[in-house]
């Protein structure tokens, strides 16, 4: 009995050691062999997958087989493969004889429908706009069959489906007939649309927001523009929309199935900039707060110069396609420019155009606020406003945009205590390129105008400022720009250069050499603002990014590009995570400021005191691009 076995294991052993060798002969082009052979079973085993020669014979007529398919999938309709196993002791040889016989030619495309039915079916593939070209290879067959069956489903056949092309060869001529059998199923228009897995949300507003009128013809586009649109409410996690089996009448059910999201979210973030120390935002939103997609937003920010709590409203109108607005924002201001407590109402009705991509925005602004300017002047501003905007935005991303432009054309003119308007146009880009996109250009740029003031007769709250991590980096918050330059008139008291009414303001400096009246930024009528930037993806995670920003605010209405532009430059690392790129940048202006005051004292009566200067260095810390 031991012997019996000791055989059979030896035997099993030596069957374990077979060794194949896989040869394809006929075929001279190397490109034909390489597929040959990527079909093969065989060829791509190794050595010990097979342990006798029965599963080596059955895998030839597999390989055979699949040889074959593959030939003619290519257009060799009279290709011939015989296979040859031979072994000797542990070695085995596979030949696979090839005859691929002549390339075929498709000359002739016939499509044969299955039934009658109403409309106008393509009957041939350049009335569906497709070009048949008599190639015979699969691939390009089936393009033509998808092409055709897409081309029925946008004009209104839902239920159309191929019933399995064929080829039909003529091998004296070389040529074959191409058949695509298809069942169109009846013209169809659109019926009831029926809603399932909602809870909160009324099925109504689901209903509103299709992209087409009952009776009209069915097209799959259409369908496809519905579920876009439920998508971007952000009420669903999933959303399904398809077309149900056509009534007798033709009339078609489209069925939507939606799983809802969580109504609410609180979330928060964080920055810090060497300007202005650091800061934190938190919101709480109630999205579908009534079940018509209302949306319910609180936000709360606050930073050393500026804290701010917002409260916005905002119902949708599926039919405009839009939404109107209502907002109550709440800001205290504490700069080295002013210092303001202001109140702000707002209304706005929205219009989405051209794939949602253009939004037209048009409005009503109230604002009230108390403002004490950096020479002491105290005023009290009360204005409405007419805000009426174009967005364009087709970018992939808010955070972390790589494709797509952001622009922005402002007109609001203000009325009440007084009366001007301002006209603002911005936008970004980015040009993507090298290995795997890596490597991005980005630019930013903006321009401002006010008309009708100068920018003394601009509260300081409407007043354009630049500087700062979200504007010209290396410079301070708000301070790329003109700053109340001081001269001397005796030790204790100095003048800030005279105003554009020509008067000088005095500014007292106290016992340690610092102004009481704050020296600072002042503020313009317009504004000009650019922003080039260099990034490059290094890993997974990781970007660098170069940079260079330029901008100023003017005393003029319009930009006075004739003037100096404040120039900053600085490098930046941004860390990818899944709720987008953390930033760092550090920054350093590149024409640095710095203002002194003669301060004479018993001990040195040529004593100067610097009542300003920009940083060296300025770090800046957030999430997400800064354009």
């Amino acid at each position: 009995m031991s012997a019996a076995l000791a055989a059979a294991l030896l035997a099993n052993a030596r069957a374990a050691d077979l060794q194949v060798e896989v040869t394809i002969e006929g075929v001279e082009e190397r490109s034909l062999r390489r597929a040959l052979r990527d079909v093969s079973v065989l060829a791509r085993a190794e050595d010990d997958d097979y342990g006798s020669l029965a599963p080596i014979r059955r895998a030839a007529q597999s390989d055979t087989q699949a040889m074959r398919q593959a030939l003619v999938s290519m257009g060799y309709y009279a290709a011939t493969v015989d296979p040859e196993v031979r072994r000797s002791d542990a070695e085995v040889s596979v030949t696979y004889t090839v005859s691929p016989g002549p390339l075929f030619e498709i000359s002739e495309y016939r499509i044969a429908y299955q039934e009658d039915a109403e409309g106008d079916r393509p009957q041939t593939f350049g009335a569906a706009g497709l070009k048949a070209d008599g190639s015979p290879t699969g691939e390009r067959l089936l393009a033509l069959e998808t092409g055709l069956l897409a081309k029925l489903w946008e004009e209104g056949y839902p239920g159309a489906e191929s019933l399995g092309r064929r080829v039909e060869a003529n091998f004296e001529t070389g040529t074959a007939t191409a058949v695509f059998p298809i069942s169109s199923g009846p013209l169809a228009t659109y019926g009831d649309i029926v809603v399932r897995g909602v809870e909160a949300t009324d099925e109504s507003y689901v209903t509103r927001l299709r992209t087409f009128q009952r009776g009209e013809i069915y097209a799959r586009s259409d369908i496809e523009e519905y579920r876009e649109a439920l998508a971007e409410t952000g009420l669903f996690g999933e959303v399904t929309v398809a077309a149900g089996p056509p009534g007798e009448d033709g009339e078609t059910p489209i069925l939507v199935t939606l799983s809802e999201r969580e109504p609410r979210t609180l979330g928060a973030g964080v920055s810090y900039g060497t300007d202005v120390g650091p800061g934190v935002t938190a919101f709480w939103e109630h999205r579908n707060l009534f079940g018509g997609g209302e949306l319910l937003l609180l936000r709360a920010a606050a930073a050393a110069p500026r804290q701010e709590a917002e409260a916005v409203f905002e119902k949708p109108v599926p039919r405009l396609p839009g939404s109107w607005k209502l907002s109550a924002l709440f800001e205290n201001e504490d700069t080295d420019a002013f210092e303001a407590q202001s109140g702000t109402l707002g209304a706005a009705i929205n219009k989405y155009w051209l794939d949602r991509n253009l939004q037209t925005t048009a409005g009503i602004r109230y604002q009230y606020a108390d403002i004490t300017d950096s020479d002491g002047t105290t005023q009290t501003f009360s204005s409405a406003s007419l805000p009426l905007a174009a967005i364009w935005n087709n970018e992939n991303d808010p955070l972390n945009p790589t494709d797509g432009f952001r622009a922005r054309f402002l007109v609001e003119p203000f009325f009440f205590d007084t009366q001007f308007n301002r006209v603002e146009f911005g936008g970004a880009t980015r040009v993507t390129f090298g290995e795997n996109d890596g490597t991005i250009i980005a630019v930013r740029g903006l321009l401002g105008a006010t008309y009708g003031a100068d920018r003394a007769d601009i509260p300081a709250t409407e007043r354009y400022f630049a500087g700062g991590g979200g504007s010209v980096r290396g410079y301070g918050y708000q301070e790329a720009g003109p700053i109340n330059i001081i001269e001397a008139e005796d030790g204790t008291v100095i003048n800030i250069e005279p105003d554009v009414d020509g008067t000088p303001r005095p500014v007292i400096l106290d016992e340690d050499g610092d102004p009481v009246i704050p020296v600072g930024p002042i503020g313009g009528a317009s504004i000009a603002e650019g922003n080039l930037e260099l990034r490059q993806r290094v890993s997974e995670n990781i970007q660098l990014a170069a940079f260079v920003d330029t901008g100023t605010v003017f005393d003029s209405q319009t930009p006075n590009f004739s003037g100096d532009f404040f120039v900053g430059a600085g490098l930046g690392v941004r860390y990818f995570t899944p709720v987008g790129p953390i930033r760092v940048d550090i920054a350093t202006p590149l024409n640095r400021r710095k203002f002194e005051v003669p301060f004479p004292t018993e001990e040195d009566p040529d004593n100067m005191e610097t009542v300003f200067q920009d940083d060296i260095i300025g770090l800046y810390i957030a999430l997400g691009q800064p354009f």
